[in-house]
């Protein structure tokens, strides 16, 4: 996509202009001011329109709270869009003239909140958690959305569809998952061609991944709106909503988490379960892990900071009961959750706990 450049005629009409102050017409063209200092608000750089996180904060009110940012957050008059991701409410305005904005929405402090800024065809999007806010990311690198609804094509009813996007690589998940390279050209999503896993899907769920790997490939028109993607092709439309709207990360502390893989180097055994009673983690606000495993309850105290857990001692019952299943695999559970740091990650339901080649996986509701 491309930005529209001043003239130099706009440029003279935003400033005064000081003949003897400013050196050359190089610098007028080039958006800096006299005295070397740049148009923070301007999208005329040839960059994306970003959002300044460090400017934004969320505070309480008497009906939710008001979430707002200083002077400079985003470009002025772009549209904006935030959501809780708690509860999936949603508040729209447009940024002043001097790149600030508030909005009101029914939530809590302690919710996560993500901003998007919308300004010619542009979108930039920025996350807040626990009142501090993610770096802000541009377009469409960075992001994972959900499938919402289709128009001219019929999905098969519960089976999901999420793409997401990294600089170079797009993602399609289904029955199998696809990738390949991708670009915008001239407002479409260009798309090469498509690999993608063979795990012997049914029929039915093979020509559902054959008919997305045709439309992504038949460069769809994009508008992207706040937490929407939509892409339209020549006879479907298809509406996509940002991941952690549509299925936010669960908070680590609270939910009970059921094991269902176990990781060993660089493979996972899904459906990983010792006994009728499958392996349960649950992380209780007092700073204590309660375990279930092989029909024993363990206790022990836990902290966790930036992606990481350390763990003290766990202290198991082992009651007289006779443990069912594969004891190998609550040797593994035993091995990955042993005192010291164990790297975690939630993605929407499902938590990930990795100690250098071991690791355990598992969802919650």
């Amino acid at each position: 996509m491309s930005f529209r450049r001043s003239s130099l005629a706009q440029v003279f009409r935003s400033r005064s202009f000081v003949p003897h102050l400013c050196a050359s017409f190089a610098v007028a063209l080039a958006l800096v001011g006299c005295g070397g200092e740049t148009d923070p608000l301007s999208t005329d750089t040839g960059n994306p329109p970003v959002i300044v996180g460090q400017n934004l904060q969320v505070t309480p009110t008497d009906a939710g709270v008001r979430v707002s940012g200083s002077a400079g957050t985003v470009p002025r008059g772009a549209r904006v869009e935030v959501v809780n991701l708690a509860s999936g409410d949603s508040a729209t305005t447009t940024a002043n003239s001097d790149g600030s904005f508030d909005v009101e929405l029914a939530g809590a402090v302690t919710d996560g909140y993500r901003v998007y800024s919308d300004l010619a065809g542009q979108t930039s999007s920025a996350q807040l958690t626990g009142g501090s806010a993610t770096d802000s990311q541009a377009g469409l690198a960075g992001l994972q959305f959900l499938l919402e609804s289709a128009e001219g094509y019929m999905p098969l009813a519960n089976t999901p569809v999420r793409i997401s996007f990294d600089a170079t690589t797009v993602n399609i998940s289904g029955c199998n998952s696809q990738s390949g390279s991708w670009s915008l050209c001239d407002g479409r999503l260009c798309v090469s061609e498509l690999s993608r896993t063979e795990i012997g899907c049914p029929a039915a769920l093979d020509a559902q991944d054959v008919w997305f790997s045709n439309f992504f490939t038949s460069s769809p028109l994009v508008t992207q709106s706040g937490a929407r993607l939509i892409l339209e092709g020549t006879d479907a439309s298809l509406t996509f909503l940002d991941r952690e709207v549509a299925d936010p990360d669960r908070p680590l502390v609270g939910p009970t988490w059921r094991m269902d893989t176990i990781i060993r180097g660089n493979g996972a055994s899904a459906g990983a379960s010792q006994s009728t009673d499958p392996t349960t983690l649950t992380f209780q606000p007092d700073g204590q892990l309660v375990v279930f495993v092989s029909c024993n309850t363990g206790t022990g105290p836990y902290t966790a900071s930036n992606g990481t857990l350390t763990l003290s001692e766990i202290s198991y019952s082992f009651p007289p009961c006779k443990p069912t299943g594969d004891p190998a695999v609550a040797a593994h559970v035993y091995q990955v959750l042993a005192p010291g740091d164990v790297a975690y990650q939630i993605d929407a339901r499902r938590l990930t706990l990795t100690r250098q080649d071991v690791g355990l996986s598992a969802t919650t509701d």
